[in-house]
């Protein structure tokens, strides 16, 4: 089963981007988080998927995706979750 991964307006530290995901990223035994921190390096030409708070603090060094491109979609799709594109949002 595939879940799904929406970016998040909230900035990541880096030059990486938050994702919320369903289902939540399972980190370690029944702990538990919706949000993602998803970052390239150039240098290396990977990108990672590691689990983190909506502000983007890394919650463990638990690679949930690893690719070796430059390819966000890619690497989440890896960790389990589609990267969904939100065009628009209305809030009630």
């Amino acid at each position: 089963m595939t879940g799904t991964a929406i970016r998040t307006p909230y900035p990541a530290p880096e030059s990486g981007v938050i994702y919320a995901v369903h289902p939540p990223a399972v980190i370690q035994g029944s702990e538990v988080t919706p949000y993602v921190y998803v970052t390239s390096c150039p240098q290396v030409g990977d990108t990672q998927v590691l689990p983190c708070t909506r502000d983007g603090h890394v919650l463990r060094l638990v690679l949930l995706g690893l690719v070796s491109t430059q390819d966000h979609a890619a690497a989440l799709l890896d960790a389990g979750w589609e990267l969904e594109e939100v065009t628009s949002c209305v809030v009630a």
